[in-house]
């Protein structure tokens, strides 16, 4: 038997949580690879949250981007999980 501690069993049981969610909100059955991307929508629709709230979050530093300029913007699945899995804890929207 391995221990380790609550906190990390939290974030490790959260990641797996979300992982499945992301996979059944974008209609896949397989569990993405952590280095996979995601596009704006694909991410305003995993966290539900308007374009003016994503902008809110990278501006803040909650999640960063990826890519060149404006247009080509992509986020990373790993770090999209890792703030669907902190929504619980309190509300995209306020951050």
């Amino acid at each position: 038997m391995v221990v380790i501690p609550e906190e990390q069993f939290k974030e490790e049981l959260a990641m797996r949580v979300a992982s499945i969610v992301l996979a059944e909100l974008t209609g896949t059955n397989q569990t993405p690879p952590k280095d996979d991307f995601l596009t704006t929508d694909e991410v305003l629709a995993v966290l539900r949250i308007s374009a003016p709230t994503l902008r809110k979050l990278r501006k803040t530093g909650h999640l960063k981007t990826y890519g060149e300029g404006t247009r080509f913007q992509r986020y990373k699945r790993s770090e999209v999980e890792m703030a669907l899995a902190n929504y619980g804890k309190k509300q995209i929207s306020d951050w």
